[in-house]
């Protein structure tokens, strides 16, 4: 069901860190009506003059583009935005089509996004023939407008009571309660059928009540058998109650067949016959373009299955979408700061302190606990965890791994003005990263130029290291960025400090390509 680990590694997506102030400042100004500033608020550029359009293309057409602006969520559209490959939350490249439109969309105006330098992007108006040789995603409106997040609940197999796997008030069930019947009439519980039908492998079963005919593979078109690729198609999370829908709606906009799945390893071609039947054919199998659909639509909604298993609180989730799923449920709390852990035989409290986690020790206990650690002894979980949130190594609870995970994603999002409101309290100044990084390490992320000053303010040091011996100036110049190494040049930085394999930052470039921007670096460390 739900709580298979297959499905809970598919759909824990990494996604932006869209911090909780910048959800509510966006919400406060798209509620007031001033969509520019909520826009400017989520780090969202938008290069759209409203009288040009309607000059260019008459007043109509402005007007609905000023309609879908004013109820754009930038923080909803950023929370969604697919993300790169690899593990890492980067907004991934290519076009995402924002338009309300119904039917097709011929030459009509819609939006567009598309990510920029900084983690920024940046929404502009177009038309259908500027997509053309350019990698794009037709992202549906529950995913960005503010008003059309209800729709997600059908479309992710839900009705106005309940969503499938959950009460009314947002409690997971157990999988032995899930509906059995397929064909019912009540849409939570055809989808738990469904997801039971691909929990006991009737792949084609389910696909088929789903409405859509799976294709028979071409062993000469993929490195998979026909075996292989049946079960690959359905052990993904796949979005089975919804994705017939979604399908159609593409479908009747473009001219094309819809892709499910990768486009660099497997995939299934979707088409509708001339008896309106969604039939599958093997990626690759048939010549023309194709539309892919993002891994958000096709797939069951990432934070369900999440919430499901445990693994994610429902104050997780983005307020407009926890709404629209779980309407009765009780109201979010605030994000805690204090987590119990086992230590011994007790339970104990570890708080967020303003530089190090505060633990119910006394400092000669926390003293002699951390001196049986470097004898080669096991200290108590509450030692374990003040030396990890120090040094960025070791065990930590989930919630404080969180945590910091959340911090650093804020970083690398470019999030300036965040990160420092954060550290102008006091609090995470000197956090480390798993590798051992402070945020010096991340400055390239940042607006350097207000970042490192305020950084260095706070106390944190050029010459600090992290795991492999590395300062802030071996990352920026093995990174080849000539600002940064200057900047940090300019600070302080020691130019012939060695890592842990005892090479200093320019011997680092050894064997990196020759270019003008290493030749840069190069001369800036060994002026």
């Amino acid at each position: 069901m739900y709580g298979r680990n297959h499905w809970i590694g598919w759909t824990r997506i990494r996604r932006a860190a869209v911090p909780a102030s910048m959800i509510s400042e966006c919400t406060r100004l798209r509620l007031s009506g001033d969509w520019k500033s909520a826009c400017a608020a989520a780090h969202v550029d938008v290069d759209i003059d409203l009288r040009d359009v309607a000059s260019r293309h008459g007043i109509e057409g402005a007007r609905r583009i000023e309609d879908d602006l004013r109820g754009l969520a930038p923080d909803l559209l950023r929370w969604h935005a697919p993300r790169e490959y690899g593990g890492e939350p980067r907004l991934a490249n290519g076009l995402l089509v924002l338009s309300r439109l119904d039917g097709p969309i011929g030459d009509r105006l819609f939006l567009v996004a598309e990510p920029a330098d900084k983690q920024r992007m940046t929404v502009r108006v177009t038309t259908r023939a500027h997509l053309a040789n350019r990698a794009w995603t037709d992202l549906p409106s529950y995913l960005w407008y503010a008003g059309d997040v209800t729709q997600a609940r059908a479309a992710y197999g839900g009705d106005a009571t309940r969503m499938p796997g959950f009460t009314e008030d947002g409690k997971p069930l157990r999988a032995s309660n899930f509906a059995h019947d397929p064909q019912s009439a009540n849409a939570p519980e055809r989808a738990e059928a469904l997801l039971r039908l691909l929990a006991e492998e009737r792949f084609g079963e389910g696909w088929a009540l789903a409405g859509l005919t799976l294709p028979e593979p071409d062993p000469h078109l993929s490195r998979w058998t026909p075996q292989d690729m049946l079960r690959h198609l359905s052990l993904m999370p796949v979005n089975l109650p919804g994705l017939a829908a979604e399908i159609r709606r593409v479908l009747k906009r473009y001219d094309a067949r819809v892709l499910i799945g990768s486009q660099y390893t497997w995939g299934m071609e979707v088409y509708e016959d001339k008896r309106g039947h969604l039939q599958g054919l093997q990626q690759g199998k048939a010549s023309g373009e194709t539309i892919r659909i993002t891994q958000q639509v096709w797939s069951i909604y990432p934070d369900l299955p999440l919430v499901w298993k445990g693994r994610m609180n429902l104050a997780d989730m983005h307020p407009l979408m926890r709404q629209a799923f779980f309407p009765a449920a009780e109201p979010a709390a605030k994000e805690e700061t204090k987590v119990r852990v086992r230590c011994g035989r007790e339970w104990r409290t570890v708080a967020i302190g303003p530089d190090e986690l505060e633990i119910e020790h006394t400092p000669d206990e926390l003293r002699r606990e951390l001196a049986i650690g470097s004898l080669g002894g096991t200290p108590c979980r509450c030692a374990q965890a003040h030396q990890a949130w120090k040094q960025g190594r070791g065990w930590l609870p989930r919630e404080l791994r969180a945590r910091r995970t959340r911090f650093f994603d804020m970083a690398k999002h470019g999030y300036t003005a965040e990160l420092l409101s954060i550290l102008d309290s006091g609090y995470l100044r000197h956090l480390r990263d798993s590798n051992g990084r402070t945020l010096l390490f991340y400055v390239h992320y940042l607006d350097h130029e207000v970042a490192l000053p305020k950084l260095l303010e706070y106390g944190l040091s050029l010459d600090d290291t992290d795991a492999s011996g590395q300062t802030p100036l071996h990352h920026m110049a093995y990174k080849q960025i000539p600002e940064l190494v200057e900047a940090l040049l300019n600070a302080g930085a020691d130019r012939n400090r060695r890592d842990g394999n005892g090479h200093r930052p320019a011997e680092l470039l050894r064997h990196r390509r020759e270019n003008a921007t290493r030749s840069e670096v190069l001369r800036l460390l060994e002026r």
